[in-house]
């Protein structure tokens, strides 16, 4: 296309030279007016973009269901020409909606996104700027972009434009799940067995263990005589301490029995929602809370495999924990949930939780909540599913609930 540009330019610079050479003024003055007309359409077309910004943002970054966020929109014209023809494209998730505007969005060939097109002009060294307030009641990281800025020349005659799809020209933000009052945990486990209600203070002089720093801790129960063992790990001293549950929540993402089996979307957003709830419910009190998930993590600008928060009882515990199971969705191919949390049960104090949420309980489930109660680690499974032939067993001690139990209401 440039090469044609280009010969069309210089047969007209030809038509010029050849009209002032046969003395044909009307003729060497139309051709002038072309080829002025050219030269101006091919700079709009190799330089009419350069230069130019384009930001795209939201706030705030986090909201629970059907709360409204701001999505700005700021494109920015350096360059003393001006741009009179600019269209912008971009792309948003089908799930949000502008709010009080309807018409806003056009359909998209791509599935599960909608179009935003703006038709718009800048000035010399201008900059315009667009805020939409959106909305969406459904889980998940939505994602506005890539953007397509198009630029025509003055008289129509050609076009650029430029793609913006990295991930820092994108905007996205997090929906949290729904969360729902729940059934202490405590009340729980009384409902599965005998429970010691646990003491309100801790005593230094009783040590259960020594386990790995995490952020939240004290400086002062770092144990330095066993972290300098180490190269590069602190090591912290556990003291005897039931006045906080140390809890362990397991989020199987695994919805149907076989991998064939599809995706039950109203399990997952069930189970999610429960173990956001309880998590939410734990944290209030002051017990220390982790989440394991074997899921896909959709983050801003990754793709990861599994959510493995350890337990804490930190002021950001609740909104990492809230933000990554916004952010989870089921995966194609599944990780083994039970070697998540065992990987981790070592670390565990003697007489932590482990809430196993899951939709039925597998035979390879089996054996793990086993050797979790073996640990001397209280055990809870909240199945939605009854339990059907080849399902695996739920060991003694092990507390079974239906998610009827759990909510509160």
């Amino acid at each position: 296309m440039a090469n044609a540009h280009r010969a069309a330019i210089s047969g007209i610079a030809l038509l010029v030279l050849l009209s002032l050479f046969l003395r044909l003024p009307l003729a060497a003055a139309g051709a002038f007016l072309m080829l002025l007309v050219g030269l101006l359409a091919a700079y709009y077309q190799r330089a009419g973009l350069r230069g130019v910004a384009l930001r795209v943002g939201v706030v705030p970054r986090a909201v629970f269901p059907d709360e409204p966020a701001e999505l700005s929109i700021t494109i920015g014209n350096p360059k003393r020409v001006p741009l009179p023809f600019l269209m912008l494209e971009q792309e948003w998730p089908t799930a949000v909606v502008p709010v009080g505007r309807p018409d806003l969005l056009l359909t998209s060939s791509k599935p599960n996104r909608s179009l935003l097109q703006l038709f718009t002009h800048l000035g010399g060294r201008q900059q315009l700027s667009r805020r939409y307030t959106v909305e969406t009641g459904r889980r998940g990281r939505h994602v506005f972009g890539p953007q397509l800025l198009r630029l025509y020349d003055p008289v129509g005659l050609l076009s650029s434009e430029h793609v913006y799809e990295r991930p820092r020209d994108l905007a996205s933000y997090v929906v949290y799940p729904k969360l729902r009052p729940v059934r202490s945990l405590p009340a729980v486990l009384r409902a599965g067995g005998e429970w010691r209600a646990p003491s309100l203070l801790e005593d230094p002089t009783l040590l259960r263990a020594l386990r790995q720093w995490q952020a939240g801790d004290a400086m002062k129960q770092i144990d330095w005589r066993a972290s300098a063992r180490t190269d590069d790990t602190l090591y912290v001293r556990q003291p005897e301490s039931v006045s906080r549950l140390e809890v362990y929540l397991g989020l199987n993402m695994q919805s149907s029995r076989e991998t064939w089996g599809g995706i039950r979307q109203d399990y997952i957003e069930e189970a999610v929602s429960m173990t956001a709830s309880l998590a939410w419910d734990l944290l209030l009190a002051k017990h220390p809370v982790g989440v394991y998930a074997n899921g896909v993590l959709e983050g801003e600008a990754t793709r990861s495999l599994g959510v493995v928060l350890r337990p804490a009882a930190h002021s950001r515990q609740l909104q990492e924990i809230l933000v990554a199971l916004g952010e989870v969705q089921q995966a194609a191919a599944y990780l083994d949930l039970g070697r998540l949390l065992l990987a981790d049960a070592g670390r565990a104090m003697s007489g932590s939780v482990f809430v196993v949420i899951t939709a039925f309980i597998s035979p390879a489930l089996t054996p793990v909540l086993l050797q979790l109660g073996r640990r001397g680690h209280r055990v809870v499974v909240v199945h939605f599913e009854p339990e059907a032939e080849g399902d695996g067993a739920v060991p003694p001690g092990v507390v079974s609930l239906t998610p009827a139990q759990v909510w509160a209401s």
